[in-house]
């Protein structure tokens, strides 16, 4: 069995060396928070996604981006149609 190291603030001085000098290479951009906050990022960052359906007048929720932003009632339609509704979806709101 390992022993307990005699100083326990090795480990925690090592690490915040450690992370001062990849913020240092980083040319200071952090100030010592957490690199990943786990928030999205881009453009979109800060927006929720409209999870409503494709299809002109329905107002079901979508399944999600998975599925083509389709509803369950709309997933049985062709895909062509599908389609054809994600495309006039795509020209309305852009």
């Amino acid at each position: 069995m390992a022993r307990p190291p005699k100083n326990p603030d090795v480990f925690s001085s090592f690490v915040e060396h450690l992370a001062q000098a990849i913020a240092a290479r980083m040319g200071g951009k952090t100030n010592g928070a957490a690199i990943s906050t786990g928030k999205r990022r881009g453009p979109a960052a800060g927006k929720k996604l409209d999870m409503s359906c494709r299809v002109a007048g329905c107002k079901n929720q979508s399944k999600g981006p998975r599925f083509g932003f389709m509803c369950a009632d709309h997933m049985k339609l062709p895909k062509k149609e599908q389609q054809a509704a994600r495309d006039a979806w795509k020209a309305k709101h852009a």
